[in-house]
């Protein structure tokens, strides 16, 4: 059966908005004054400043996965809570939903991965295959390893109560220990944007202040190499970092 891409989508397609244009010009600007006093230099940033767009919208998407899969761990949770009072998988989701609903407003990620699920199962599908075709839209590796257990439990006839409870546990638990990790490096990823950001302020300081000691810099040709090195240098850093700081169990 073929779904209508509206009918399983969880996530919206991430484009650049006009405030991470200009932030992304603002800063292409900043770079192209402070290493090299030219506009010509702005112009050939461009390139680069859109590739790091690019990269920010990555960071985004990932993090609204990061988003709902937290958000999933209430999901199961609910899930399990009824089930365990006798629902039937398709009533718990739904119950599941409306519960959730007091907590997230209409548009939030869980909501319409449950919004999705419920859909598919008004047009005859079956529950568990409502869940495994939503988890692999939302591409979470939590939803799709607790769609998997409920397809295969709904298979093989097995205790369906004890296995979504025992599951939903299992993940809860590991949802869990991620969010605890994430919470434990959020310092050090506030650490690091203040690094990032130091120093162009530094070379603004200098600028403003002691103008004769980066003149140079802008006067030879040996100076311009230079310049093109600390900034290839403080890219590799910014992302290098980003990276470094981007755990997940």
């Amino acid at each position: 059966m073929k779904y209508d891409k509206k009918q399983i989508m969880v996530f919206e397609k991430r484009r650049p908005g006009a405030l991470m244009i200009l932030g992304i010009t603002v800063l292409d600007i900043a770079l192209g004054w402070l290493f090299y006093r030219s506009f010509i230099a702005c112009a050939i940033l461009l390139l680069p400043a859109a590739g790091y767009m690019m990269l920010l919208l990555k960071e985004l998407r990932k993090a609204d996965r990061k988003t709902l899969n937290l958000q999933f761990r209430e999901g199961l949770n609910a899930i399990s809570t009824n089930v365990g009072a006798g629902d039937s998988l398709i009533n718990a989701c739904i119950k599941a939903y409306d519960q959730l609903g007091i907590i997230y407003r209409e548009d939030a990620l869980i909501m319409r991965f449950f919004r999705a699920v419920i859909k598919l199962t008004e047009m005859n599908v079956p529950i568990e295959t409502a869940l495994y075709k939503i988890s692999f839209a939302a591409d979470d590796k939590d939803m799709i390893s607790f769609a998997r257990v409920v397809r295969t439990a709904g298979r093989s006839g097995g205790d369906m109560r004890n296995i979504i409870t025992s599951c939903a546990a299992s993940i809860s638990a590991r949802i869990a220990a991620e969010a605890e990790l994430n919470t434990m490096i959020s310092a050090k990823r506030s650490e690091f944007r203040i690094m990032c950001i130091a120093p162009l302020f530094i070379i603004l300081y200098l600028s403003i202040f002691s103008p004769g000691v980066i003149a140079p810099l802008y006067a030879s040709v040996s100076g311009r190499i230079t310049a093109t090195v600390c900034l290839a240098l403080y890219a590799g850093a910014v992302i290098a970092g980003r990276r470094i700081t981007d755990i997940s169990l």
